[in-house]
């Protein structure tokens, strides 16, 4: 790869690409999760809100989820360099092969990143661009003062029932102790799933809960498992896509909740409103009120 310098601006633009990358995934992995109907994925039973707390943070760098960092479902995303057909859709051979190549383990021929690319030959090599650009720039970009989002809605959660991995899900402290946070919030990306080498999620970077064994597979071996599951065991029970009058309404209505929603953390994060998170909790009921209408959920 062309060696390149990382500076502060390629870093943060690097920072709103994972932030895309991340938001991008989601609507791929819950159309397919809420095409199958088993208990507890209805519209009648959606999974329940938790409320977060609500604090301003000042202004500064901030992310975007609107216009050109809304998420698109044509394709990979450009800074990628995957080519693999992308569409939204239910559980089934050709999904969860989709699903699975987002999460192939970074090939072991791929390079140490040589600073700041146009794009990755996988999304475990775009981290590591990342975690090299974040200790290049560490010094000159971290604010320790800085009362951001993240430590406001996330630090010392008072949840019993929330299941908090080991490392923090706050950045804060003196600048080396800030430091280390990062990386280990970064190599918990990676290590769950994108650029994981094995299927085994390592027992510091997922929840503390040991005897809960779904959570120590990594996403590319729970999409795997899945993968053996429909070619062994035949295919899964998805909802039919037979159009009823109901659809258009259904699909209008999960189109307005999820442009309700970037709306929402873009203003949140940015300290322009507090962080409204209800619209995030009402898509699971809208995505699979437009799966029992007969559609394919579009984003």
């Amino acid at each position: 790869m062309q060696n390149k310098t990382w500076t502060d601006a390629a870093l943060l633009e690097h920072l709103q690409k994972a932030v895309y990358l991340e938001l991008w995934t989601i609507p791929l992995y819950l159309t397919a999760a809420y095409s199958l109907q088993v208990p507890g994925t209805n519209a009648q039973l959606p999974p329940q809100q938790v409320t977060v707390r609500g604090k301003k943070n000042p202004k500064g760098y901030s992310p975007k989820f609107t216009g050109e960092w809304a998420p698109r479902y044509d394709r990979f995303p450009s800074w990628i360099a995957v080519n693999k057909p992308v569409k939204l859709g239910p559980v089934n051979p050709e999904q969860m092969s989709l699903l699975a190549a987002i999460e192939t383990p970074e090939p072991k021929s791929d390079g140490a990143p040589n600073g700041p690319q146009d794009a990755y030959d996988s999304i475990g090599q775009f981290y590591k661009a990342i975690e090299q650009g974040i200790n290049q720039r560490w010094n000159e970009l971290y604010q320790p003062d800085a009362d951001h989002r993240q430590k406001s809605e996330f630090a010392n959660p008072q949840y019993e029932s929330d299941d908090y991995t080991r490392f923090s899900s706050t950045i804060g402290g003196d600048s080396r102790t800030a430091l280390k946070q990062a990386n280990e919030v970064l190599q918990a990306i990676v290590g769950q799933g994108e650029g994981n080498l094995g299927p085994v999620i390592d027992s510091e970077l997922r929840p503390e809960d040991a005897n809960d064994l779904e959570d120590q597979f990594s996403h590319f071996a729970r999409f795997r498992m899945v993968q053996a599951m429909l070619k062994f065991g035949g295919p899964l029970k998805t909802y039919p896509t037979t159009e009823s009058s109901g659809l258009a309404a259904a699909q209008q209505q999960l189109t307005t909740g999820l442009t309700s929603l970037l709306t929402a953390l873009e203003k949140g994060y940015a300290g322009d409103d507090e962080l409204d998170l209800g619209s995030m909790w009402a898509l699971p009921k809208q995505i699979v009120s437009v799966w029992s209408a007969g559609g394919v959920p579009q984003f």
